[in-house]
């Protein structure tokens, strides 16, 4: 097996054009450059935030190409984000592109997707709409028809996401059921957006797949997420069946196959993960959005199953890993990674 011909760590694609100036920045750099530990040593990357980081030493020592065998695409291209792009690229490069087809890709990664096939699931999940296109006006007049339809408690926050887009970019937030006008006319209105209510939320997870050449999904492993009170990830924790909690793990396993499956339907192969949450609602109950949404292309969450492996590769003992962002160790005993990432053992979900 000989592996990848090189990597495309365009982290934040999503976007368009604006992707590369987001790859010089150094939290950006710093996670692709952990999504390329998960490849062989010296496997050619073709991205601007290809310069490498400072990797700990333990991690150096380690075998590497954790995430290799899944590729099936030795000689290729292998891209976080499958794009037109991204294609061309390879064709420039005489490379085959490991992956489907850029329109598969979009079409299943759109935030829409998970919203329809969700809608059955809760009472939330039926709430959330999806906008089209149009003129700052009309989606938020749209936004706003349907949001006075739903709960008052639902009506004092909600948020509109763009349908393609990554890292909290480009949201819109909405009040008394009032959209942001101001926020609308700055956000990528050109993708259309997912309209959701803002819930209290309690715990958030996310289930890693893989989608092979014959469209089988299979789990590679769920996480728990650390998530900041905007909506952004700073960390992952190894999630394990059973584990006590009030977001139903077996619960969002299930769906997110089922929604890899319906993917795999559409022609989409290669890594995917599916989030999940747990919310309280109005009247202080807890319970799971098992979707919220599929994320149709690598994630810093199999970047960290990865890592996972490596370190196991190392013989570092964790009862249960966890990697985390901060500019000082976490805690005690934390096993720097790069740049402001560490290893950390972690004690619970």
């Amino acid at each position: 097996m000989s592996g990848p011909a090189a990597l495309l760590a365009n982290l934040g694609a999503e976007e368009g054009a604006a992707w590369p100036r987001q790859a010089r920045l150094p939290a950006v750099r710093d996670a692709a450059a952990l999504w390329a530990l998960g490849f062989r040593a010296g496997t050619p990357r073709l991205d601007p935030a290809a310069a490498p980081g400072s990797v700990a030493a333990w991690l150096r020592d380690a075998a590497g190409a954790a995430l290799e065998p899944l590729q099936g695409g030795d000689g290729a291209l292998v891209a976080w984000l499958i794009t037109p792009e991204a294609a061309e690229l390879a064709r420039e490069r005489g490379l085959s592109l490991a992956g489907p087809d850029p329109q598969v890709v979009r079409r299943v990664h759109d935030k829409s997707f998970a919203v329809t096939h969700a809608r059955d699931q809760g009472e939330l999940e039926a709430a959330c709409a999806v906008l089209e296109p149009g003129s700052p006006d009309a989606v938020a007049a749209e936004a706003e028809g349907r949001v006075a339809a739903w709960p008052a408690a639902w009506r004092a926050r909600f948020v509109l996401k763009p349908r393609l887009g990554t890292s909290g970019r480009g949201r819109v937030p909405g009040r008394d059921g009032r959209v942001d006008r101001e926020a609308l006319r700055r956000a990528p209105a050109a993708r259309g957006f997912v309209l959701e209510p803002w819930v209290e939320r309690v715990a958030d997870a996310s289930t890693q797949l893989w989608i092979d050449a014959s469209g089988r999904a299979r789990i590679l492993g769920q996480l728990w997420l650390d998530v900041t009170s905007d909506g952004l990830c700073t960390g992952f924790t190894a999630a394990e069946r059973g584990d006590p909690g009030e977001l139903d793990l077996l619960r969002a396993r299930e769906a997110a196959l089922r929604l890899a499956r319906a993917a795999a339907r559409e022609g989409y192969t290669g890594p995917c993960s599916v989030d999940a949450l747990a919310w309280r609602d109005p009247g202080g109950r807890t319970q799971t959005r098992a979707v919220v949404e599929l994320n149709a292309r690598f994630s810093m969450g199999v970047a960290a199953l990865g890592l996972f492996a490596r370190a196991r590769q190392a013989a570092i003992e964790l009862p249960r890993p966890r990697l985390s962002r901060s500019p000082r160790p976490p805690e005690p005993g934390s096993l720097p990674v790069l740049g402001d990432y560490w290893l950390t053992p972690a004690t619970g979900g």
